[in-house]
């Protein structure tokens, strides 16, 4: 009897060590985990998911651009909801169903269907695509809601004249590149991740090109 004691308490402690070190692995986190979920979101919410994630991103790169702007004293809260709205409501949903139909009608990763991919994208897509975010930033700087009280009043089509070349132009230094290797190596349904990251650059551009411009306007 005592030796069958004495054989239960040598192996218990095994079992509790091993049950231990099990629990205590499942608890560390596991990036893998994250990404395997934004994975699934992506396969079940596909839309939702590439608009959520544009809407922070986007809010991201105009906190960064307010943040090293040394003529910002403080945090402009409507002007980053401005940014957070576009994102999500906007960018994220236009670019994940214009990825698609490239996807569609131009699929694989061959040289020249990248090169296709790229030049609809930015001399078909983008001038499009540009002028519409610039009306809707426009737009919503001059509601209540998150506006801003020296939004610049002058007609939109005269707005568009004066700014959109430029940023065209712009856009294309930046985007052709990004754009290439999101294109050629990136899987379909990462492009939109991709390109929201490559976004907190250009977000954080915009924002100052944006502010910038009403700044000078102003003066």
């Amino acid at each position: 009897m005592l030796s069958s004691l004495r054989m239960i308490r040598m192996r218990h402690p095994r079992v509790v060590v091993t049950h231990r070190s099990r629990s205590t692995l499942s608890t560390r986190p596991n990036p893998t985990s994250w990404l395997l979920w934004y994975s699934h979101k992506l396969d079940t919410h596909p839309i939702t998911t590439k608009s959520i994630t544009s809407a922070i991103i986007a809010g991201i790169g105009d906190g960064a651009c307010q943040y090293g702007q040394p003529d910002q004293s403080r945090w402009d809260v409507n002007r980053t909801g401005r940014f957070f709205v576009l994102g999500g409501v906007l960018v994220g949903p236009l670019i994940h169903l214009w990825y698609g139909v490239l996807a569609t009608y131009l699929p694989g990763t061959a040289v020249m269907t990248v090169i296709k991919r790229v030049l609809l994208d930015q001399f078909v897509f983008t001038p499009f695509c540009l002028p519409a975010w610039l009306v809707s930033l426009w737009t919503l700087e001059r509601t209540e809601w998150i506006g801003r009280p020296d939004a610049d009043a002058r007609p939109m089509t005269e707005k568009l004249y004066d700014e959109a070349p430029a940023l065209i132009q712009a856009n294309w230094c930046f985007w052709i590149p990004v754009m290439t290797v999101n294109f050629g190596f990136t899987p379909v349904k990462y492009q939109v991740l991709f390109s929201n990251v490559a976004s907190l650059l250009w977000n954080a551009y915009m924002s100052f090109a944006t502010s910038r411009r009403t700044v000078t306007e102003k003066l």
